[in-house]
């Protein structure tokens, strides 16, 4: 038993003095791991001018799709394009701990872009959004801008994915979607006397005029938990991080378990 000790106390020292040298901060590239890129466009500028990399430096990848982070050296580098060659891979995880499923009602786009990095910085797993009977129906949403946004927060935070995004028609599509579904509601409980059954939770904030009554009826009629944030009425986007802010209030009940 000592033995086994020694042995893995030992590969944990060796494993942190390799990750010594790595950096938490990267680049995205969605073609990071393949043995030669070609930077050029708006990703070069990106990292040559923008970053102010040098040309010789040794640049950090990833793809946001694994748990890979590649070194990359630049083997020419010419005015607007630079080839860069992998030079080795390190398997380095870094996720948040306290993830949540936020399902957001449709509000005002630039709303949603604006926490949006604050979410994914905080741990959100995945960011659901849906039409409310009391959302607004022409809002439209620019998915791949709302996909740039994630990557660049990425980047900085060092997070090795960002937040999945769906978008459903109704809460019932919520719902059905995971039947463990809790709503953030004047009416309901303080976060901490919430319990979870599942992780990550999922939890169901409504538009600026709230939930309507016949979502409130839904909700009843399916015995969807209520939890509030105190006595202050929160604007959407609020709540949004209030709720992700607080997450490690869920894990004292049911701590997260990596898949």
């Amino acid at each position: 038993m000592r033995i086994s000790f020694v042995i893995v106390s030992k590969c944990l020292v060796e494993y942190q003095e390799k990750l010594k040298d790595i950096p938490l901060q990267f680049c995205y590239h969605q073609e990071a791991g393949a043995t030669q890129i070609l930077l050029e466009g708006e990703k070069f500028r990106h990292i040559y001018k923008s970053r102010r990399s040098c040309a010789e430096s040794k640049l950090w990848l990833r793809n946001l799709r694994d748990d890979f982070l590649y070194a990359y050296r630049c083997q020419e580098c010419k005015r607007e394009q630079a080839l860069l060659i992998l030079e080795s891979q390190h398997e380095f995880k870094n996720i948040p701990k306290y993830p949540l499923n936020i399902a957001l009602a449709m509000i005002e786009p630039k709303n949603i872009e604006k926490i949006l990095p604050f979410l994914n910085e905080m741990g959100c797993e995945k960011l659901i959004l849906f039409w409310a009977d009391l959302s607004q129906r022409h809002f439209r949403i620019d998915e791949k801008r709302l996909q740039r946004i994630l990557h660049s927060s990425s980047e900085q935070c060092g997070r090795s994915d960002c937040v999945q995004l769906e978008i459903l028609p109704h809460l019932q599509a919520v719902f059905e979607a995971d039947s463990t579904l809790m709503l953030f509601d004047f009416e309901g409980k303080g976060l901490e006397n919430i319990v979870v059954s599942k992780s990550p939770a999922t939890i169901a904030i409504g538009p600026e005029g709230g939930f309507s009554p016949k979502e409130k009826q839904f909700a009843k009629e399916a015995k969807i938990q209520l939890i509030c944030g105190g006595n202050l009425i929160l604007r959407s986007e609020t709540a949004a991080t209030y709720i992700q802010a607080n997450a490690h209030l869920f894990y004292d009940i049911i701590p997260h378990s990596e898949s």
